[in-house]
């Protein structure tokens, strides 16, 4: 039977001229994920997905054994200097869900960085769905009921943190984007990043790369999960 494991969720996104994208998003909130601003933008063409479907913490081989959620998304909110800009350092998105999945998934904890360096050598997680190691989408672009859908987890190190980035040593894939960096503080798993790109080292230190969680951007999920807007 499938179990759920983690706070975890499939994003799959529906663009107005047809394209879709899979990502990874992480719950840290009851009705609040974060995932990827590039799971749901694409700043080469400037435009926004018009559907966000989550698909919860499913991970197992027979999913038609559980009742897989499908959770609408019906806000989100993001740094407008990604839209703006597409610096990396600004791709990460809040997601406002339609229902409290917090009853199957449960959510992070975050962490905010004051320095960039705050977590350098921190052991970190990463969860997602790498499409490497993942079943495809149907057609339609629905998940077929009939073919595994698995999570992922990889442990690493926070090898370098500058100009709003962090590198850390998780192998990942497409598919993967929009997972939290995750690691132990203060006595609970917190995301500390959001793992956007992946790629060869440089200089020595993980080209696995994503934004912190710097000092606005904590305000800005602390306002959307305790429901201020």
């Amino acid at each position: 039977m499938a179990e759920f494991t983690g706070p975890f969720g499939e994003v799959v996104s529906y663009f107005p001229n047809g394209d879709w994208g899979v990502g990874t998003c992480t719950m840290i909130g009851p009705k609040l994920a974060i995932t990827a601003m590039h799971n749901v933008y694409d700043k080469e063409k400037k435009v926004f997905t018009n559907k966000v479907d989550i698909y919860p913490g499913c991970n197992g081989p027979n999913i038609t054994d559980i009742n897989l959620d499908v959770v609408s998304v019906h806000t989100l909110q993001w740094n407008k200097e990604y839209e703006w800009y597409g610096k990396s350092k600004d791709d990460w998105c809040l997601l406002v869900l339609d229902t409290d999945m917090s009853y199957k998934t449960g959510y992070c904890g975050v962490a905010r960085s004051d320095t960039p360096t705050q977590f350098l050598g921190y052991k970190v997680t990463v969860s997602g769905y790498p499409g490497d190691l993942n079943r495809p989408l149907m057609p339609d672009h629905k998940i077929d009921p009939n073919i595994p859908l698995y999570q992922f987890y990889c442990d690493g190190t926070i090898t370098r943190g500058n100009a709003g980035l962090l590198n850390h040593t998780c192998s990942t894939m497409k598919g993967d984007s929009g997972a939290g960096i995750i690691t132990d503080y203060e006595g609970e798993k917190r995301v500390i990043g959001v793992h956007t790109l992946g790629g060869e080292p440089v200089d020595g230190a993980s080209h696995n790369t994503g934004p912190y969680i710097d000092a606005w951007t904590f305000d800005e999920i602390m306002k959307y999960r305790n429901g201020l807007p």
